[in-house]
C-alpha cells in the first residue's frame, strides 16, 4: 500500500511540481522579508519629565508636549507604544531668574536601538526661579447694595493676612490679594460668609489659607 507521502512524491514527479512549489515557497519568503524590511514611522506627543530640579526652585512655564517621530523597520515600529518612549530634561545645573535653553533627551531602551528618532525641537526654554514665601493682606470685594434704609459697614476678613508661595519674581509683584466678589444686593442683615481668594491671575502661586471668612455689617441708616 502506497503511503500518502509516496503519493505526493509520485504526483510531484509526474507533473513536475517541485520547481513550482519551490518558486512559491521562495516568493513567500521574499514577500515576508520585504514586509519586515519596509520602513515605517510613527509620531507621538509626549510630556518631557523634569529631572533634578532642586526643592527650593520652581519652573515658571507650563511644560508642553513635545512631538517625536520614530522611523525604522516596520517590525520594530509595530513593537513600540507610547509607554516605551520617555523624554526628559535635566535641570541639575539651572540658570536662575532668566529664560534659558535646556536640552531635551530621550531615555534609552533596547527597543530604540534599531530606530531613528526626530524631535520637533532639541531644547526647551525654561525660566527657573527661587521659591519665595510672603505674607500679604486680603482685600474683600463686595458688589451690590443693601436693601433701602440699610447701609454697609466696614467689612472684616478673617484672617486679614494670608501666606503666598511661588516664583520670587511673581511673589515680589504681589502686594495684596482680592477675594471673589460677594454680592450683598438687597441684604438687610449682617452677613458672615466664607469666600475664596481669587488666584486666577496667579495660577502658579500657592496661597494659605485659600478661603477667608468675611463679616459684612448691614445696619439701618
Amino acid at each position: 500500500m502506497i503511503s500518502f507521502l509516496d503519493k505526493i512524491k509520485i504526483i510531484t514527479k509526474q507533473y513536475d511540481l517541485l520547481p513550482k512549489l519551490l518558486s512559491i515557497l521562495l516568493a513567500v519568503i521574499l514577500w515576508a522579508n520585504l514586509q519586515n524590511s519596509q520602513i515605517d514611522e510613527i509620531t507621538y506627543h509626549i510630556y518631557p519629565e523634569i529631572k533634578n530640579l532642586p526643592q527650593n526652585l520652581v519652573i515658571l512655564e507650563d511644560i508642553q508636549k513635545i512631538k517625536i517621530t520614530l522611523r525604522g523597520k516596520k517590525e520594530y515600529i509595530k513593537s513600540l507604544n507610547i509607554s516605551n518612549i520617555k523624554l526628559f530634561v535635566d535641570v541639575s545645573r539651572p540658570v536662575i531668574g532668566k529664560k534659558h535653553e535646556y536640552l531635551i533627551r530621550i531615555q534609552y531602551n533596547e527597543l530604540l536601538s534599531n530606530i531613528e528618532y526626530l524631535l520637533e525641537k532639541e531644547k526647551l526654554d525654561l525660566t527657573i526661579c527661587k521659591i519665595k514665601n510672603k505674607i500679604v493682606p486680603v482685600e474683600p470685594v463686595i458688589i451690590g447694595e443693601p436693601s433701602p434704609q440699610y447701609k454697609k459697614g466696614i467689612v472684616i476678613a478673617e484672617p486679614q493676612l494670608v501666606q503666598i508661595s511661588g516664583a520670587d519674581i511673581i511673589v515680589d509683584s504681589i502686594n495684596s490679594l482680592k477675594t471673589y466678589p460677594l454680592n450683598i444686593d438687597k441684604e438687610s442683615q449682617t452677613l458672615h460668609v466664607p469666600v475664596h481668594i481669587n488666584m486666577k491671575e496667579y495660577p502658579k502661586i500657592y496661597v494659605s489659607p485659600d478661603t477667608v471668612r468675611l463679616t459684612i455689617p448691614i445696619v439701618p441708616v
